[in-house]
């Protein structure tokens, strides 16, 4: 979220009664993704517009009979995404269209001034984040639950099928074959391990497959502001504990196959 603050610093302090802006951003490194939302102080005359990738245009709102006072206060929420790691300046200027867009302070009948207002701009490093896609302690735990279960196999399955939204997020380690991509081969994986225990026979040995990446699902990074890197170290699949009903599980999940 980039979000926007006022705050009346005149030794008054009545507060801002209305403020508008236009906000810049460049256009090929982040991306406006939703509908302005503005502050709970700002309820009147709201204005802004977002059509135009790189300006949110005249931006902004006036207040009701309730003064603010000195303290900031938030102007407007904008739901922004980083498209490309970097550093970034998002600024603040002045609005265009006047006299419907002044800054007004409580207790003053004259708008202030543009070069009476300091309009502070921001800058934003955003730095590339790969997600750690496969579980590190076992493999095979999908949802690192420390157990391996049909649900393991059909998380996959869903993400394969684009369903169940959410249930890819960050505490889900998708790729068991840690070769990068979310294949039908890691739902196999699962499938064939709990094939393996439920017959008795424990882990089985690393096999080398082939895969058709080209009906992969690539793990792709998110950028992310003022964020590390982290990378998954994958170790070794190892079973862990499982009830019975596992193969009844199996039998629904292959059915879904």
């Amino acid at each position: 979220l980039l979000k926007g603050y006022i705050q009346d610093l005149t030794d008054e302090g009545a507060g801002v009664f209305a403020a508008y802006a236009d906000v810049t951003y460049p256009a090929d490194a982040a991306s406006v993704t939703g509908a302005i939302t503005y502050g709970v102080d700002f309820p009147n005359g709201q204005s802004g517009d977002i059509t135009v990738a790189g300006l949110v245009d005249e931006v902004g709102g006036f207040d009701g009979l309730d003064r603010i006072g000195p303290n900031e206060a938030m102007l407007f929420s904008i739901p922004m995404r980083a498209d490309r790691a970097g550093t970034f300046t998002f600024g603040l200027d002045p609005a265009d269209i006047l006299p419907q867009h002044n800054v007004l302070l409580f207790d003053r009948d004259d708008p202030v001034p543009t070069d009476r207002v300091e309009y502070r701009g921001v800058t934003l490093n955003f730095t590339q984040v790969v997600v750690a896609a496969t579980n590190p302690r076992n493999s095979l735990d999908v949802n690192d639950d420390a157990n391996i279960s049909a649900i393991d196999a059909l998380l996959v399955i869903n993400q394969l099928n684009g369903a169940a939204e959410g249930e890819g997020g960050p505490s889900m380690y998708l790729d068991v074959s840690a070769d990068g991509y979310i294949t039908a081969l890691d739902a196999l994986l699962v499938i064939n391990e709990l094939n393996r225990m439920s017959r008795g026979e424990g882990e089985a040995p690393a096999q080398s497959v082939s895969v058709a990446k080209s009906a992969a699902q690539p793990l792709t990074s998110t950028p992310a502001a003022a964020a590390s890197s982290y990378f998954a170290e994958v170790g070794a699949a190892t079973s862990g504990d499982n009830d019975a009903s596992d193969s009844d599980e199996l039998d629904e999940i292959l059915g879904l196959l």
